[in-house]
């Protein structure tokens, strides 16, 4: 069996062929590598290229032998993650289900966005969440699905969606999925602020005091009250 390494990346060594084993260790590299250079330089900052040397990687044709194109590489991330996180956000779902808090818009947001802040890198940071922020401010938009749009791709993550549409019923889904948006920027944006060192006088912020606020800020923002233009489309409709 495979071990697949998790945030590390071990150095490629050089062999004559590659083997089954080898070939996920490459891949995870790449994605690893993508990760991480996509959420600091933008998801169309970076090349190819230098993703591949970054991953460790001398074949020229390393990522395309893995991924058909960036938007593929950026599909495969988002499945990578998303398949990490689902135990606990499934073990989260059953605990909000078990004490009636299924509809509790903060707890939703908790269930969603918490378990990224589980995947750090070897100084503490928050790769997926610089990525994810990348992902949604720009990508999603063009087209790129995300895994949790899915039963079958993410089984967790695609029943909290339910959950938060019935949470948002006065809402049609558009409008509770662009509310949803925002709300997660509102959280990763902090975390990538104390990440970049975030401090006020001197004095860096404690994670736990930005991770509370952010929540309280995002679950505002699902809560605002309807814009002037979206009860125009209300009374309308």
């Amino acid at each position: 069996m495979c071990q697949r390494p998790i945030m590390s990346i071990r150095k490629n060594s050089a062999k004559p062929r590659e083997t089954a084993c080898d070939t996920n260790d490459t891949r995870i590299k790449i994605i690893l590598a993508a990760e991480r250079l996509f959420g600091e330089h933008g998801i169309d900052g970076v090349s190819l290229r230098q993703i591949r040397l970054d991953a460790g990687q001398s074949n020229n044709s390393a990522v395309h032998y893995h991924f058909d194109d960036r938007a593929d590489l950026i599909s495969a991330i988002l499945q990578f993650r998303v398949d990490q996180m689902e135990p606990a956000r499934r073990q989260m779902i059953d605990e909000m289900r078990s004490t009636g808090r299924e509809s509790d818009l903060r707890s939703l947001l908790k269930t969603l966005l918490i378990p990224q802040l589980n995947i750090t890198d070897e100084a503490g940071g928050h790769p997926y969440v610089r990525f994810t922020s990348e992902y949604l401010t720009r990508f999603r938009a063009k087209g790129i699905a995300h895994p949790g749009d899915s039963f079958k791709n993410a089984p967790a993550l695609a029943d909290l969606m339910e959950l938060y549409y019935d949470a948002m019923f006065g809402f049609d889904r558009d409008i509770a999925l662009l509310r949803l948006n925002a709300a997660t920027l509102v959280f990763l944006n902090l975390i990538i602020s104390w990440d970049a060192g975030l401090t006020f006088e001197g004095q860096r912020h404690d994670l736990e005091l930005v991770i509370d606020e952010a929540l309280t800020m995002a679950t505002a923002a699902l809560q605002a009250p309807p814009s002037k233009s979206l009860r125009a489309r209300y009374q309308k409709g």
